[in-house]
């Protein structure tokens, strides 16, 4: 057998199989935005953090004060850190009304 028949890989963010084996690799768009929130979606579940729209994607799990909540809890002026993955998808936001501070810059 072929190591090419062995191996499958896709791209980041994607199932890698090998032998029969699967794992998970962290995909290379996921980020942590930390900020503000300046509004709240009406139409839609979007927050806007920092001029930019994220859309909550299904199951998004929000915390409010590390209390499990729900998109209705979200509130303007509230400080959040925020999983995001495609750039604009929110996959967790941990919301507080007091100040999250900044992830250290990296040195």
């Amino acid at each position: 057998m072929h190591v090419r028949s062995l191996l499958s890989v896709a791209t980041l963010g994607t199932a890698v199989a090998f032998a029969g084996l699967a794992a998970t690799v962290p995909s290379a768009s996921a980020a942590t935005v930390v900020g503000k929130i300046s509004s709240v979606g009406t139409d839609e579940q979007t927050v806007t953090i920092k001029k930019k729209a994220y859309r909550l994607s299904e199951g998004a799990k929000v915390l409010v004060s590390g209390k499990p909540a729900s998109f209705d809890d979200l509130k303007p002026g509230m400080s959040c850190k925020m999983n995001v993955a495609y750039r604009t998808e929110a996959k967790s936001l941990n919301c507080s009304k007091k100040d999250i501070p900044a992830e250290p810059a990296l040195k």
